[in-house]
């Protein structure tokens, strides 16, 4: 049997996002690869244009502890030029330049409030059904806007194989990310139909999940997906 992995199969990554904006109400931040957009769903003025202000989004990164960006200002366009305050459904220009970009891949996502008022939350995980993109809700909660510094936190879930022996090989992804499930299917591209789970029950061997694999059968892919 041939074995493939689909996806990301690499030593685990951190990257983590510290935006901060003007926030009234809500707003949704997506994000996808390189490219960043804020989506305000209507209710308030979209961020950073409370009482006609123009204020920009700052966006810092960094990947396994090494700064990509630092304070990166960014004063998205929207339909109409300020003061107007965007209070209707609207989405802003796109930033593309994001670094380091966000995976296409299995990924274990969080957020956290660093400084301001208000709350983060999590709209949308990225999967392959959705092109990898994430959505987080930066919420105010308070009357008039303010400041919210929100840290999105992406750790690349690693799928790898590991020889056992001529015929015997092991599939195998980190215990920290318990909420996938092994799926195999026998050719890419592969539909959602196409991908079943695989019924061997993982078992856990230091820090990883593993599933034994029979390399004598056919040709075989193999991917997590987010339960």
């Amino acid at each position: 049997m041939v074995v493939f992995v689909h996806g990301i199969a690499s030593a685990q990554t951190k990257i983590t996002y510290e935006v901060t904006g003007l926030i009234d109400v809500a707003d949704l931040l997506v994000i996808q690869g390189s490219e960043v957009q804020w989506h305000h769903p209507g209710s308030g003025a979209a961020v950073g244009r409370h009482s006609g202000a123009n204020v920009a989004t700052t966006i810092s990164s960094t990947q396994d502890g090494v700064t990509n960006l630092d304070g990166f200002a960014w004063i998205p366009t929207w339909p109409q030029d300020p003061p107007a305050e965007i209070r209707y459904d609207a989405y802003s220009s796109v930033l593309d330049g994001l670094t380091p970009a966000l995976p296409a891949g299995n990924m274990a996502v969080e957020v956290s409030v660093l400084a301001g008022r208000g709350s983060a939350s999590i709209q949308q995980i990225p999967a392959a059904t959705n092109g990898w993109t994430l959505i987080v809700r930066f919420a105010d909660g308070y009357s008039g806007a303010a400041l919210l510094s929100v840290q999105i936190s992406v750790e690349v879930v690693p799928l790898n194989i590991v020889p056992i022996d001529s015929t015997h090989w092991q599939v195998r992804w980190p215990t920290n990310a318990s909420a996938y499930q092994l799926e195999s299917a026998p050719a890419l591209p592969a539909s959602p139909d196409d991908w079943t789970v695989v019924t061997n029950e993982p078992v856990v061997e230091g820090q990883y999940f593993t599933v034994p694999i029979d390399v004598t059968n056919s040709q075989e892919f193999f991917r997590l997906q987010q339960l």
